[in-house]
């Protein structure tokens, strides 16, 4: 998909909304079907539903490929850092690690790498993709994209949407 359909596909989206608004159908209660669902399937942080809009983001398979290898060489930089912890005792001041914490660090796991789960967040958009936060310590809201794309496609619009629209989930 080349980014001009990418622009098509945005623009044949809102052209349903708009219509589906102009026949009478209650659009503006599908954000708040999506934020009920959202509660009900226990995707909250603290008691609100998680933020979320009601069009997916779509980006074509190149865009796609950009995105997972700049993920993949900001994790490999985070590795490195996190190395700088074991290996140079003048950097681990910066850690600020209680002795309880760097016991649980240290302690071996057989796998490679140390950073195992983390979530990056970033904007992403036609011409950038900046990252603005790095969460190793409560990554969870990855854990809940499959649960977040299975309430929002059951949504109305996402129905018609795909009517017409062959999508992917990757």
């Amino acid at each position: 998909m080349t980014q001009k359909r990418i622009e098509q596909v945005n623009a044949s989206f809102d052209a349903l909304v708009e219509k589906m608004h102009a026949d009478g159908f209650p659009v503006g209660d599908q954000m708040e079907m999506l934020n009920k669902e959202f509660t009900k399937r226990g995707l909250r942080i603290y008691d609100k539903p998680i933020p979320t809009f009601l069009k997916p983001f779509f980006m074509t398979a190149k865009r796609r490929l950009y995105v997972g290898r700049a993920v993949a060489a900001v994790m490999s930089i985070m590795e490195k850092i996190t190395d700088l912890y074991f290996e140079d005792d003048s950097v681990r001041d910066i850690y600020k690690l209680t002795e309880d914490e760097d016991r649980l660090v240290r302690a071996h796991t057989g796998l490679l790498r140390k950073v195992k789960r983390a979530r990056l967040d970033a904007f992403c958009t036609e011409d950038a993709l900046k990252f603005i936060e790095f969460n190793c310590d409560s990554p969870g809201g990855s854990a809940y994209t499959d649960t977040q794309t299975d309430v929002l496609e059951s949504m109305e619009v996402m129905k018609r949407f795909r009517a017409d629209h062959a999508l992917t989930r990757e």
